[in-house]
């Protein structure tokens, strides 16, 4: 078993996770602003004011456009709703037919504008409609006798049937050829200009958030601990997906709620502050700079900042203070930043006298820094999240697929060890027990370590090298081979992995006895 590639495929579910609850946010805010503009029946009314205009070529532009927007904003056919704009985003060629033909008896649609419905029977008489308010009635009553003589058949099949018979005419026969293709133009447009909209919506997202890729498979492929907890956050990415709500109120709750996600504290994939939020920030000019002990004032937390040197090396303290800060190195010397909005106060401090120059507006120096990360954001996310919840899926379930092959290799290496000491083989090695001990924990490296297979000791196969930093979560620890370390003193303590791996503790940061 290649074990490394469940490492690989944690980084890609990681990515998965992050972009699919961002595509959730992008997504339901372009479904906000098309519901908002009502652009699908825009699309829509431009399609049939242009078939209009080519069944009824007397009507001019003008005319056309006005008797649009009169039929979709028909109450019969765009009933109110709450908080989007009530217009209708479908219609029939039937009830075209009989919108129109309301319109042009003067029952409905136009009102105060009889000159326009004038036009509109001019060019029905034209196409051989000679009466409209008589065709409608005769429409209605045969959807009537439709209904009473076939009351099984679907109510389409009466209005289609009764169009047919009492509206035949050039007319109707040329609205009829016309009306799929051209409906079907409009779906094409729409959907064009959605795709569009999500991209701009991405990027716009992007940004606002500082959504940084690159750094975020950087700390994905490095940080164990972290990789663990995205992933666990797939099924409520999941979730959050499938949840197709069209109300306003729903909409930006569930805008909030993907964003509440990614800034969850033990992930932290985007700052805890939008782009435009002034933060509050330190420059410190190397020249201010001497050796000696510092304090960093995190709203009401403090850090201590030990420098060794003059001039460099601030920022590597305070990384190693744990403040929770950005630090970015400039010309002049080095920027901290808050992490949050919400810090009101951020001042490094000698003895009590403030050191460099405080102010607070937004993060340029972050963004300097991450657009590649945000631009790789904007293609990615607007691959779409219907893209990113199949890579999802598929993922997890090849995850599990690995993960249960591994359980099923391990019992059946474990079985066949048994065999062997039961028939008389070599006994196992004296001084190894494989008891787990101890509870679930991360653990951080402190050097290159070696990760083994199989067994707690170094002439087991090598699954994988890990790096030094990097921190990894163990089920507990075991008895194994007794290594001395560079004191001299031995250590048969190894910790095992969630996937069965084992590792010396010697190698742990602190090492552990």
């Amino acid at each position: 078993m290649d074990y490394p590639i469940l490492k690989h495929l944690d980084v890609l579910i990681g990515l998965a996770v992050v972009m699919l609850l961002s595509s959730t946010v992008v997504a339901a805010a372009t479904q906000l602003a098309l519901n908002l503009f009502s652009v699908r029946s825009r699309f829509l009314q431009t399609a049939m004011t242009e078939l209009l205009r080519q069944v009824a070529p007397g009507l001019s532009p003008e005319d056309a456009r006005e008797i649009g927007r009169d039929l979709f904003t028909n109450r019969l056919l765009a009933p109110r709703r709450w908080f989007f704009s009530s217009r209708a985003e479908a219609v029939t060629r039937e009830e075209l037919v009989l919108c129109l033909l309301d319109m042009a008896a003067g029952r409905s649609g136009l009102a105060g504008k009889p000159e326009i419905a004038q036009k509109l029977r001019t060019a029905m008489e034209e196409g051989g409609i000679g009466s409209p308010a008589a065709v409608a009635r005769q429409v209605y009553q045969l959807m009537l006798r439709y209904e009473r003589e076939a009351p099984q058949a679907a109510a389409q099949v009466w209005r289609s049937s009764a169009v047919l018979d009492g509206a035949a005419s050039d007319f109707t026969a040329s609205l009829f050829a016309w009306y799929d293709n051209t409906a079907a133009r409009a779906r094409e447009q729409f959907s064009m200009g959605a795709k569009v909209a999500a991209s701009a919506a991405a990027l716009v997202f992007s940004l606002a958030v500082q959504l940084d890729s690159v750094d975020l498979l950087r700390r994905l492929s490095q940080d164990e601990k972290l990789r663990a907890a995205v992933v666990a956050r797939a099924d409520t990415a999941k979730a959050m997906y499938e949840r197709k709500e069209l109300d306003g109120a729903s909409v930006q709750a569930k805008m909030e709620a993907a964003v509440a996600e990614l800034r969850d504290p033990k992930v932290a994939v985007i700052p805890n502050h939008f782009l435009w939020e002034g933060v509050a920030q330190v420059v410190v000019p190397r020249t201010q700079l001497t050796a000696g002990a510092y304090q960093l004032e995190v709203g009401k937390a403090s850090f201590a900042v030990p420098l060794a040197g003059e001039g460099d090396g601030l920022g590597d303290a305070v990384r190693g203070s744990g403040a929770p800060v950005a630090v970015y190195g400039e010309k002049e010397g080095v920027r901290l930043v808050a992490g949050s909005a919400g810090v009101e106060r951020l001042r490094l401090e000698r003895d009590g006298v403030a050191v460099g120059r405080t102010e607070r507006g937004i993060d340029w120096a972050g963004l300097r820094v991450r657009w590649p990360g945000v631009l790789l954001s904007w293609v990615l996310l607007s691959l779409g999240a219907p893209f990113w919840y199949d890579v999802l899926k598929k993922a997890l379930a090849m995850r599990s697929l690995l993960v249960n092959r591994t359980e099923e290799e391990t019992a059946q290496r474990q079985a066949e060890q048994r065999a062997v000491a039961g028939s008389g083989g070599p006994p196992p090695r004296p001084g190894f027990d494989l008891t787990v001990q101890g509870t679930s924990d991360a653990v951080t490296l402190a050097k290159a370590t070696s990760l083994y297979l199989g067994a707690p000791e170094r002439e087991a196969g090598v699954a994988r090298v890990m790096p030094a930093g990097c921190v990894i979560n163990v089920v507990g620890w075991v008895r194994g081979e007794s290594v001395a370390t560079a004191a001299g003193a031995n250590i048969d303590k190894w910790y095992k992995t969630m996937e069965g791996e084992y590792f010396w503790a010697g190698d742990a940061e602190p090492p552990v006895a």
